[in-house]
């Protein structure tokens, strides 16, 4: 049956009336959220700061862990899209959409460092360096103070190729790689450097004096001469120790001066200049050469102890040995650089020695190759206020281009200051890549994002009411609206954000709400790390029935325990001397003892009206 002329043309008028509605109320929106700020562009961008929109970040967006991408979290929501550091020499992932890919191509940058910033239990740990061990199918190098980045990633790691522990103090229990900083010293080039990388993870270098400065340089040349000259006659590091802790001056004179008329004329050549330079300071006041040998005393001291020379006495671990993809040519080799946090500070010229000596050999061979590192490596340097490295100004902006993709994580930027001093901020801003974790209460750190992040305009309305005279009308009430700029994101906000949640600011794009995934609440994490999958809900209810059982730091997985020596890296469900990691993983991922099972169904209901029942502010907070 037809309609009639009337029904055709209110069919025809209506949606269009709807539709003018619409686009009217659209635009006043859009005016009355302006409130009067003119549209404008400054450097061809809005001036007016925002949180990034989900598009904004197509660069940074991946569907699954890939090659020489590590995988910073989710944006929001916690199932939001991952995203991860980039790498502009491969194509953008294939989660990019069609109609984002030009637009994403505009907004790509190259493989940068990354540095997190969060204060003890904010999930810095578990909810971004294990995920990116954990994902990561390349070479790996991970320097850390707590015994959970081991333990949560070892079994994975070797799955994919060799492992090696270089843990000199017994912190871990796991049997322990070796290295000697004089594996390199057998030309004066290689004693040099080696000394250099002593030097450049001593705690009082970073920011020294200028007097300290001299001293230092004096006893790192002092060292270079010792260490080529007790490796050319095949001696250790326990007999530098002798002549450096004795000021043998005779002993190294007899040993230097057939080197210098060897029959290899770059032994001679070597052993000539070498025993030049000995003389030379000892030719000097003796206050002189006893503060030398004070000073290069301090820098090898770790190695004075029995137990650290004796991690010296062979060298296990190079950059070839990294590097090495195996028979199939599919292996990623893993070295865990492990200490206590007592520990830290004085086996940092151990600990960090190797690090820096293996970054220099990454430098060296690419310079030699001409390609960066592929696929590139990783390198994680938990607690890196521990560790100070005295070149890390020059490197953070430069390893990435070379196939190193570096992630230091702090506590605040009061760490980066106290350890770098006025290079601190060439530290901080050559990171591509800056997460803030949840949590930050020291002003350094606070004012340092509020200025990455700007101010926005917002309307402010004020209402006005004229005063009633003596017999007049009654008042009138006025009401105007105006632009007004507040922070975008005030700094007590950022501090109140929940455990795991964090700002990410990445090099030219707007700032995102980032959600870390902590491991063990993460079903494809925890596969990887347990061989075992298990459901979000699951896991979950583990988490919750560890913790009240024995509640854990933020960072580690609840109710995990540091290693027992000798007996490898434990977690306590039960007596597990001599049992593998693997199945330690396993044990701890069955449910709790006297945690009731319910069905499915129950469960569902059960997650349900938490869900109803949350706060809004408890899901976003931003």
């Amino acid at each position: 049956m037809s309609p009639g002329p009337l029904g055709s043309w209110a069919a025809t008028i209506l949606p269009l009336v709807v539709l003018a509605v619409l686009c009217g109320l659209a635009a006043l929106v859009m005016v009355r959220d302006r409130a009067g700020v003119a549209d404008r562009r400054r450097l061809g961008i809005d001036p007016e700061a925002r949180l990034a929109r989900p598009a904004d970040l197509a660069a940074l967006w991946v569907g699954a862990p890939r090659r020489g991408r590590m995988i910073l979290g989710r944006v929001g929501s916690p199932r939001g899209r991952l995203v991860a550091t980039e790498d502009s020499h491969r194509p953008l992932d294939p989660a990019v959409p069609g109609w984002l890919v030009r637009r994403a191509q505009r907004r790509r940058g190259p493989r940068g460092s990354v540095i997190a910033l969060g204060p003890s239990q904010c999930g810095k740990t578990a909810a971004l360096a294990i995920p990116a061990i954990l994902e990561w199918d390349g070479p790996l190098i991970a320097l850390s103070v707590k015994n959970d980045l081991l333990g949560a990633t070892i079994a994975r790691r070797r799955q994919l190729g060799d492992v090696a522990v270089f843990d000199p103090a017994g912190a871990t229990g796991e049997l322990g790689a070796s290295w000697s900083p004089l594996s390199a010293a057998r030309s004066l080039a290689g004693a040099r450097r080696a000394a250099r990388s002593i030097a450049n993870a001593t705690s009082w270098t970073s920011n020294s004096s200028g007097d300290m400065s001299f001293w230092t340089s004096a006893a790192e040349d002092l060292l270079g001469q010792l260490f080529w000259t007790a490796a050319t006659v095949d001696l250790g590091m326990d007999t530098v120790v002798r002549w450096v802790v004795g000021m043998d001056r005779d002993t190294v004179r007899g040993l230097l001066n057939p080197l210098a008329s060897h029959r290899d004329p770059a032994i001679a050549t070597d052993g000539a200049q070498v025993l030049a330079g000995f003389e030379g300071i000892w030719a000097n006041d003796r206050k002189q050469v006893s503060s030398t040998y004070l000073v290069a005393r301090q820098m090898i001291q770790p190695w004075q102890e029995p137990r650290i020379a004796a991690s010296a006495a062979v060298s296990q671990i190079d950059l070839d040995w990294l590097l090495d993809r195996g028979p199939d040519g599919r292996a990623a080799n893993t070295l865990y650089l492990s200490a206590d946090l007592d520990d830290a500070e004085r086996l940092a010229p151990v600990l960090g020695g190797l690090l820096d000596d293996l970054m220099r050999q990454a430098y060296s061979h690419v310079g030699h190759t001409d390609t960066p590192l592929d696929p590139p490596l990783l390198v994680v340097v938990d607690e890196a206020g521990n560790w100070p490295m005295r070149n890390l100004p020059g490197r953070i902006s430069t390893c990435a281009g070379i196939g190193i993709q570096l992630l230091l994580i702090y506590q605040s930027k009061a760490q980066i200051d106290a350890a770098y001093g006025p290079k601190a901020d060439v530290v901080i801003s050559n990171a591509v890549t800056k997460v803030f974790f949840a949590g930050l209460s020291d002003r350094s750190t606070l004012e340092y994002a509020a200025g990455l992040l700007g101010q926005e305009h917002i309307l402010q309305t004020s209402t006005s009411v004229d005063s009633i005279g003596l017999g007049g009308p009654a008042g009138r009430r006025g009401v105007s609206r105006s632009p007004t700029r507040v922070e975008l994101l005030p700094s007590a906000l950022l501090r109140q954000v929940a455990p795991g949640q964090a700002l990410l600011v990445h090099n030219t794009l707007p700032p995102a709400h980032l959600f870390g995934r902590y491991w063990y609440l993460d079903e494809d994490l925890h596969a990887l790390a347990t061989g075992r999958r298990l459901s979000h809900s699951d896991l979950a209810r583990q988490a919750a029935a560890r913790r009240r059982i024995s509640p854990d730091d933020g960072d580690t997985p609840p109710g995990s325990t540091l290693a027992r020596p000798g007996q490898g890296t434990t977690f306590p469900m039960g007596d597990q001397d001599g049992e593998a990691p693997w199945d330690v993983f396993r044990e701890w991922s069955r449910p709790a003892a006297g945690l009731p099972h319910l069905p499915q169904q129950d469960r569902d209901r059960s997650s349900g009206r938490a869900r109803r029942n949350r706060p809004r502010g408890q899901r976003r907070f931003w």
